[in-house]
């Protein structure tokens, strides 16, 4: 995967290793970012950098990949009774900072009321809403989220081997 890093853009042409060369098929242009990406993130979780570091990537590589327009990893706070946004990409720091300390995501055992995040956590599945104003759990951030853009959401779990590890 180093050498997917090395300039090899859509439709170019790859040298096949014998002299010739070779035209890069329309479907592997995709492949080819997301191998990229994960190479990226690889390195980031086996290097010696900060998890506010790696957290921020992993929100910027899934804006990217996905075209979001913001994009933000919550992991459970020292208590576990609420979600916080560890990790974000553009996002704004005033926006984190006040949904982290005055609006954090609370964790519910039965996930009854809980925000798509929240839920999506517990359940381990995605939480798709179209319509953050339509959505009665998401009435807390509302006003921030509408200050920040937000319009509609998706809230994917992220898993361990073992576990549920955050949600984006």
């Amino acid at each position: 995967v180093d050498a997917l890093e090395s300039g090899v853009q859509s439709g170019a042409d790859l040298d096949d290793g014998a002299g010739g060369m070779l035209v890069e098929e329309p479907g592997l242009t995709e492949v080819r970012r997301w191998l990229v990406a994960v190479d990226r993130l690889t390195r980031a979780v086996n290097s010696p950098a900060g998890l506010r570091d790696v957290l921020d990537l992993v929100a910027e590589t899934a804006r990217d990949l996905l075209g979001y327009d913001f994009c933000a990893v919550l992991l459970p706070d020292s208590t576990g009774g609420h979600l916080v946004i560890t990790g974000w990409s553009g996002l704004s720091d005033e926006y984190v900072a006040s949904v982290n300390a005055d609006r954090p995501v609370r964790l519910a055992l039965d996930g009854q009321g809980q925000a798509p995040s929240g839920r999506a956590f517990s359940s381990g599945r995605v939480v798709a809403i179209a319509d953050i104003a339509a959505e009665p759990q998401f009435v807390p951030w509302g006003g921030v989220a509408r200050d920040q853009g937000y319009r509609a959401m998706v809230s994917v779990p992220l898993r361990t081997s073992v576990t549920m590890a955050a949600s984006r």
